[in-house]
């Protein structure tokens, strides 16, 4: 566990609290998710207002903005889109890395082609979204609002928050699952 605690370390994925005496041996340090030092972007693509929100790993919040494009082509609302995402992360990152994006839309989105099959509220129909939004921070992950809310699992938390971090997360194996669980609880040092 030590291993994995020291890469989710190194990645500034988790961050170390003062030691904790716990009798013999070596003291626990908690470890808990780091909040502050890298952001998610998440992208809710409605048929007329798309929202913008750059979250920290915990989903709060940190900045967000609402980008009007009512009867407007796919292509033209999402160049809208990537400038307002690049001026979010501009305006507000700090330095941050983002590590992934979560884009969630209305109607049938075939995640395996990146590919918006039909919005019928947007007017959109065969939109290659996944490719047209690559000016964003990858990976990105795109899925319909329905998916995307199951993947939020109930919990109230932003789909990019949760979906952009799972797909963000840049560890291997044991590290990625440990990140994902909310595990490791503590380590010893």
């Amino acid at each position: 566990m030590t291993s994995i605690a020291a890469s989710l370390l190194e990645h500034r994925l988790i961050s170390e609290s003062a030691p904790v005496a716990a009798g013999q041996g070596r003291p626990r340090v908690p470890l808990s998710v780091d909040t502050d030092s890298n952001l998610v972007m998440g992208i809710h693509l409605g048929p007329r207002v798309t929202g913008i929100v750059l979250t920290g790993l915990d989903g709060v919040a940190k900045a967000s903005v609402l980008v009007p494009h009512s009867g407007m082509a796919a292509a033209t609302a999402f160049e809208l889109v990537i400038a307002q995402a690049q001026k979010l992360v501009a305006d507000h990152a700090d330095g941050r890395p983002v590590l992934g994006t979560g884009v969630a839309t209305g109607g049938i989105v075939d995640r395996e082609q990146g590919l918006i099959v039909e919005n019928a509220g947007a007017g959109w129909s065969q939109v290659p979204a996944q490719r047209m939004l690559e000016a964003l921070p990858q990976p990105l992950v795109l899925d319909n609002n329905a998916r995307a809310a199951v993947a939020v699992g109930g919990s109230g938390r932003p789909f990019a928050a949760r979906s952009g971090a799972d797909a963000a997360n840049p560890l291997p194996g044991p590290e990625r699952g440990a990140l994902l669980r909310g595990r490791p609880a503590g380590r010893s040092s």
